[in-house]
């Protein structure tokens, strides 16, 4: 590190990623001429002042991990899934990343009435599957009437004219997120009768 009259050159990173000079123009100082030199050393220190102000401080942003680590009062903002555009059965929305198992799947309808147990699997954090479920659900004319708990399983029941929808969402055994979506018909179903 030089020094002219009495300032150190400082050296920074540049947008390029090379160093670069801060105090390049102290050079051109005279050690005679006292009122340059210290025109100079304010000029670096407003650039070091600068510098540190662009520094991230107490109350920039943080990753969520951070945030917890640090205890922070405010929480991440909770991830919100969106729905697919063309989802298996129009009226029962799954979540963008999550894909039909065909193999454990079945779906039969008839005399105006269905049956549906549909399995998907895909990765997002249970209680995000729960929120979406619960936000789209009544687009599609679905009436929550209960949600529950039980060892781990999240469990939500829609109603939506004589149709009950049982939505369970679990961790996976690997990994990821399962649900499992059942609708069948409720109260008395009228089968026509060939004549």
């Amino acid at each position: 590190m030089k020094e002219k009259c009495g300032i150190p050159f400082l050296y920074v990173l540049d947008n390029g990623g090379g160093l670069a000079k801060l105090a390049h123009s102290a050079r051109r100082a005279r050690p005679g001429n006292a009122t340059e030199c210290v025109t100079m050393k304010r000029i670096g220190l407003a650039l070091v002042l600068v510098a540190l102000a662009g520094l991230p401080g107490c109350d920039a942003p943080r990753t969520s991990g951070q945030a917890q680590a640090a205890g922070s009062a405010r929480p991440a903002a909770p991830i919100e899934l969106v729905a697919q555009r063309r989802p298996p059965i129009p009226d029962l929305p799954v979540p963008i990343g999550f894909e039909l198992a065909q193999k454990e799947s079945r779906s039969i309808a008839t005399g105006g009435t269905r049956w549906v147990v549909h399995y998907y699997t895909g990765r997002a954090d249970k209680w995000a599957v729960g929120r979406f479920y619960r936000r789209e659900m009544p687009i599609h004319g679905w009436v929550q009437e209960t949600e529950r708990m039980i060892q781990g399983k999240l469990y939500l029941d829609f109603r939506k004219d004589r149709e009950r929808s049982v939505i369970q969402v679990t961790d996976g055994r690997w990994s990821g997120t399962e649900i499992r979506m059942e609708t069948f018909p409720v109260g008395t179903v009228e089968v026509p009768l060939d004549r």
